[in-house]
């Protein structure tokens, strides 16, 4: 929780803002030629890249809903076989969340038209743009559609970018030195940065809750998360997928838990500077994503692994009551 200067600039005031990363950051060098189209087939893709493994392993992202109000995080993720984008959706069977590679057109960085695209449906602030990708793809009918995912910083913007557009389109041979800004990434603070500053008020995050009794309620829900997983450990395929996508969000989220009241414990004899309680406010902010999210990735896995759970259930109704 110490002052990293390196993820600050000094604006005309002399103070220190948090600083993000900007186009002119990387190297701008994805023009494409006007008359250049991507081909809907999925091209031969180089495992080696950065943003390849990073899309490949996933990330929480927001997608927008065209036909209701709202914004929704969902986890998004490559298969095993590189056969389709998946996300978790509650709502859904975890067989219907997906699109096949090979029927994706083209991965854009959106633009403010994006905005008129969303008819009557969601309210969302043009700015938004700044984070957002484009995916236009066809559909099981083979009619054009579209997804628009929104990334928590200009980075993972970025890699999604152009790590799902070489994985369409091998044309696209700039290699970019995503390796050199892991540090970023890997900072908790810069994670949800652009997505705090851009849609979310820090000051209503927390409302009136004490931070430290909502890292008590946050502790408390992840402690009743850790007891449904360990019923879940009998379920193989079940319990790879939770070791996969649902652990590491725990792990992460538990640790900032830690650290975050370690650093309150430090700082009890005064109050929080703004700059402070913003930072908290941002990785608490994420611990409650994190958590949203893991429960929905559990509440879709129960749905597929159903008759597994079941049945390992009544196997071991049968030898209690044997």
């Amino acid at each position: 929780m110490t002052l990293n200067k390196e993820f600050y600039k000094e604006n005309k005031n002399g103070k220190f803002e948090y600083t993000t990363l900007f186009d002119s950051d990387i190297e701008e060098k994805d023009k494409e030629e006007s008359h250049e189209q991507a081909s809907p087939r999925l091209q031969m893709i180089n495992s080696r890249t950065f943003e390849y493994k990073y899309i490949k392993q996933g990330s929480i992202l927001i997608k927008l809903c065209r036909n209701s109000v709202g914004m929704n995080f969902r986890f998004f993720y490559i298969d095993n076989m590189n056969y389709a984008l998946r996300w978790f959706s509650p709502n859904k069977k975890y067989e219907t969340s997906y699109i096949k590679l090979a029927n994706i057109v083209s991965v854009k960085k959106a633009t403010k038209q994006m905005v008129k695209e969303f008819p009557g449906g969601i309210y969302i602030d043009y700015r938004i743009y700044h984070l957002s990708i484009k995916i236009s793809y066809y559909n099981d009918k083979k009619k054009p559609a579209f997804l628009y995912i929104v990334c928590k910083n200009k980075l993972e913007q970025k890699i999604w970018l152009y790590g799902l557009g070489n994985m369409i389109n091998n044309a696209r041979k700039i290699k970019y030195p995503f390796e050199k800004y892991t540090e970023y990434l890997n900072d908790n603070i810069y994670q949800y940065s652009d997505i705090c500053n851009l849609f979310y008020k820090l000051d209503y995050i927390l409302g009136n809750t004490p931070i430290r009794i909502y890292i008590q309620e946050q502790s408390k829900k992840f402690v009743n998360m850790s007891k449904k997983l360990e019923k879940m450990k009998d379920v193989k395929d079940m319990n790879d997928k939770i070791k996969r996508y649902i652990t590491p969000q725990l792990k992460h989220s538990q640790e900032i838990i830690s650290n975050v009241s370690s650093y309150l414990k430090k700082i009890s004899n005064r109050k929080l500077f703004k700059l402070e309680r913003n930072n908290i406010t941002i990785l608490l902010f994420q611990v409650d994503v994190k958590y949203q999210i893991s429960k929905h990735i559990l509440k879709v896995l129960s749905k597929k692994y159903k008759k597994q759970i079941k049945k390992i259930k009544q196997q071991k109704d049968f030898e209690k009551y044997y």
